[in-house]
């Protein structure tokens, strides 16, 4: 009888022990927050989805609809589409007969000149007789030119290549008030040129 009562007082406390160890367990599983959520990895991993499957040369609208599956729930966001058009010049020889000179079209939102230099004698650079910078240097130089338009002419004397380059932006909406945000830039080939994808996303 007191064999019996051991066997069965062992059995209530293995079974109890059982109970709350999965009682532990669950209460010991940590949730992941929502506020937590960092959208960024799934976003990435998205876009070089879409990418392989040859679908990234879409529009931002379109690209947000392909995306909503890749943005956890409870953010908002949207697509912008940087396209990067770019005129390359090499071995040029710029002297007083012969000014380097090229259009920057309207509707450009940003454009850079990307120098590299091999002799120089001195450059003016500047666009629609706007005179921008003067470049001395022998090496390699980068001039903004934000929100430029028109004729661009660099005058002087020097042996170069050059690149200008011209920045074009599509949104497909714009950026709310939030209190976190994500931003994931992808850089890829996009309708013959090169384009930054960004997806900003917000909650």
């Amino acid at each position: 009888m007191v064999r019996k009562g051991f066997i069965n007082t062992l059995e209530s406390v293995i079974a109890s022990s059982l109970i709350l160890g999965i009682v532990l367990a669950l209460i010991g599983t940590p949730a992941v927050s929502e506020s937590g959520l960092d959208p960024t990895d799934s976003i990435h991993n998205g876009l070089e989805s879409l990418d392989n499957q040859g679908e990234l040369e879409s529009s931002p609208e379109d690209l947000e609809l392909l995306l909503e599956s890749h943005v956890p729930s409870g953010f908002d966001f949207i697509v912008e589409i940087t396209e990067i058009e770019r005129v390359y010049e090499e071995d040029l020889d710029i002297d007083e007969e012969n000014p380097y000179t090229t259009t920057i079209d309207d509707g450009e939102e940003y454009s850079e000149l990307k120098l590299w230099i091999d002799s120089n004698n001195g450059l003016d650079v500047s666009i629609d007789d706007m005179f921008i910078e003067t470049v001395e240097d022998t090496n390699y130089t980068e001039i903004p030119l934000d929100s430029a338009e028109g004729e661009l002419e660099i005058e002087g004397e020097a042996e170069l290549d050059l690149t200008v380059e011209n920045h074009v932006t599509d949104s497909s909406g714009e950026v709310g008030e939030s209190s976190q945000t994500n931003t994931v830039t992808y850089t890829t080939p996009y309708q013959e040129t090169l384009a930054n994808i960004r997806v900003v996303a917000w909650r």
